[in-house]
C-alpha cells in the first residue's frame, strides 16, 4: 500500500536522520537552483533537510527514493542466554515530545482507582500496568546505564507484532515453576521508532493474560504525542544521573570494612559519628551505646525459653511450618549469588540454623531517646589485605522463609513495646535518661554463611572522618 505524505509531514520526516542517493542529492540540488535557494557550505546539515522536503515536494520526487533513519533505534539483543533492549537516539536530529496513553480496552475486572494506569483485579489478585517512555527519558537512560527494560530470558520471547505504528515484542516469564513463587508475568513491549518513545503493557498474576487479549489491549491505545518539546539531558545532567544510578547499584555503596572496624562481644559500638566534628549527627543515635553481652548458634528454639509471644510474626501460623518435627529449620531453596535462574538447576538448596544474640543497649544522654533494636545480620567477604567487603544477599525463593529472614532482621525479639499496626515500629523503644535495656533477638542464617556472617551497627547512616573520608561503621563477628 502506498504510503501518501503531506508537505507538513515531509519535512517532520526529513528533518530526521536520511540516507540520500546522490541522484536524489543532485536533482533536490538542481531544484534548489531552480527555487532560487543557496545551499551555503554554511549551512546547518538539518536546516538543509527541513528545506529539501519543500524541495522535494516542488520537485514531485518520490518519497521512495529514501531511506529513512528514524529517530530512534531499536534492537532486541541476545548475549549468554539473556535478551535485552539497545536502544539508541540522536538528540541532534530528533526532538523530544511528552506522550500521553489511554486504553480505550481493558479487560473485565480490572480497575483502575487512582488513575495512574495500574489497573488490579480484586477478585483474582492480578494486575495490569501500562509504563510510556518519552525520547528524552529513554536518552538519559541509554547514557547513563539505567535500563528502563528489563531483560529477557531468551525462552520468555513468545513473538513479534506489528501494531498501527509500532512494533511490538511479547515476552511470558513463568515463574510458576520456582518453589513458593506462584506470580508470572507477561510483556507486550511496544515501540514507535519514528517519534521515538516506548510503551510497555504487563500483566502480573498466577495465570497472566492471553496473548490476545495483551495485543486487544495494544489496538486500542490511544497515544497522542504533543506538540511540545521536551529538552535532552544536558552533559551536565548526564553525568550526575549516571554517579547516582551507579551508586545505586552498588546498594549501600558503603566503604570497604577494616578489620579495626571488626567488634567482639563485650566491646561498647557507637555510631562513628558521634566521635567527628565534621560529620552530622543523626540525633537517634547521639549518645545511644549498644554491647552484645551474648551469641549461641542454635539447632533449636524450645518454647520454654523462646515463648511464641516474643516471635514478631505468628508463631504457629509463619514460624512453625518451616520447621521439623524436630525443631530444626527444614532445608530451603535461595536464589544465586547473581540471581540469574535460567532453570531449576540454577537455585541452591541449603541448611539453615539459629543465631540467638543478647544485647544491651544504654542511653547515656540526660533526654529521652527513641532507640532501634535491631542491628541486621550481613555477610561480609574477606579481601585478603586487611579489608572486608559486604557481599549481596542471597534472597529465598520460598515467601515463607523470606518472612523471617527478610534484610537481616530478626523474627525474635524478647523486649516488645510498639506492637500496633501489626508490629510496624516493634524494632523501635524509647530509652529514659541514663536507661539500660538488655533484650534477646533471634536471627536465621544458612549454614554456610555463619562463618561471614556479622551484625552491623549504624549501617543506614554514612560515617565520616575528620578529613571527610567516608570510614565504615561498626560490626560484630558472629562466633560463640
Amino acid at each position: 500500500m502506498k504510503q501518501e505524505y503531506t508537505q507538513h509531514e515531509m519535512e517532520r520526516i526529513l528533518k530526521g536522520k536520511t540516507e540520500i542517493p546522490m541522484a536524489v542529492e543532485k536533482r533536490i540540488e538542481d531544484t534548489y537552483c531552480a527555487l532560487g535557494l543557496t545551499g551555503e557550505t554554511g549551512r546547518k546539515r538539518r536546516t538543509w533537510r527541513a528545506a529539501a522536503a519543500v524541495a522535494v515536494l516542488a520537485a514531485g520526487i518520490s518519497v521512495t527514493a529514501f531511506t529513512i533513519v528514524h529517530y530512534m533505534n531499536v534492537r532486541l539483543q541476545e548475549e549468554n542466554g539473556a535478551l535485552s533492549y539497545d536502544i539508541t537516539i540522536d538528540p541532534e536530529v530528533s526532538e523530544a515530545h511528552p506522550i500521553t496513553v489511554r486504553a480505550a480496552y481493558i479487560p473485565e475486572g480490572y480497575t483502575d482507582e487512582d488513575g495512574d494506569m495500574k489497573w488490579q483485579n480484586t477478585d483474582t489478585g492480578a494486575s495490569l500496568t501500562l509504563i510510556s517512555y518519552n525520547a528524552a527519558e529513554l536518552y538519559l537512560a541509554s547514557q547513563t546505564g539505567d535500563v528502563r527494560l528489563p531483560s529477557f530470558d531468551k525462552d520468555s520471547y513468545v513473538k513479534t507484532v506489528q501494531n498501527q505504528d509500532m512494533t511490538g515484542d511479547l515476552f511470558f516469564t513463568d515463574s510458576s515453576c520456582l518453589p513458593g513463587d506462584t506470580e508470572s508475568d507477561k510483556r507486550l513491549v511496544l515501540y514507535n521508532s519514528e517519534y521515538g518513545y516506548i510503551v510497555e503493557i504487563l500483566s502480573e498474576a498466577e495465570e497472566p493474560l492471553s496473548d490476545s487479549e495483551m495485543i486487544r489491549i495494544a489496538e486500542g491505545l490511544e497515544i497522542r504525542v504533543s506538540d511540545e518539546i521536551i529538552p535532552y539531558p544536558t552533559d551536565e545532567e548526564i553525568a550526575l544521573e549516571k554517579q547516582i544510578f551507579e551508586e545505586a547499584q552498588e546498594g549501600d555503596s558503603w566503604p570497604d570494612v577494616k578489620e579495626s572496624d571488626i567488634y567482639s562481644a563485650g566491646d561498647v559500638i557507637r555510631d562513628r559519628n558521634s566521635y567527628s566534628d565534621v560529620a552530622e549527627k543523626v540525633e537517634s543515635y547521639v549518645d545511644i551505646e549498644y554491647c552484645v553481652t551474648d551469641i549461641q548458634i542454635l539447632d533449636t528454639l524450645p518454647i520454654s525459653e523462646y515463648p511464641k509471644e516474643n516471635y514478631i510474626q505468628d508463631y504457629d501460623s509463619v514460624v512453625a511450618p518451616l520447621l521439623n518435627e524436630d525443631g530444626t529449620l527444614k532445608t530451603h531453596v535461595r536464589y544465586p549469588a547473581d540471581r540469574q535462574v535460567n532453570d531449576l538447576s540454577d537455585l541452591e538448596t541449603v541448611g539453615s540454623r539459629f543465631i540467638a544474640v543478647t544485647l544491651r543497649v544504654t542511653n547515656t544522654g540526660p533526654d529521652q531517646k527513641e532507640v532501634f533494636l535491631a542491628p541486621k545480620l550481613k555477610q561480609l567477604r574477606e579481601n585478603g589485605d586487611g579489608t572486608l567487603t559486604v557481599m549481596q544477599e542471597q534472597e529465598a525463593v520460598e515467601e515463607a522463609y523470606r518472612a523471617v529472614s527478610i534484610e537481616g532482621l530478626p523474627f525474635y525479639q524478647s523486649i516488645q513495646t510498639n506492637v500496633d499496626d501489626e508490629k510496624k515500629h516493634v524494632f523501635f523503644t524509647d530509652l529514659e535518661a541514663g536507661e539500660t535495656l538488655e533484650y534477646t533477638s533471634v536471627y536465621v542464617a544458612d549454614e554456610d554463611g555463619i562463618d561471614s556472617a556479622y551484625l552491623s551497627f549504624f549501617t543506614d547512616v554514612e560515617a565520616l572522618a575528620e578529613d571527610e573520608s567516608r570510614l565504615s561503621q561498626p560490626y560484630v563477628k558472629i562466633t560463640e
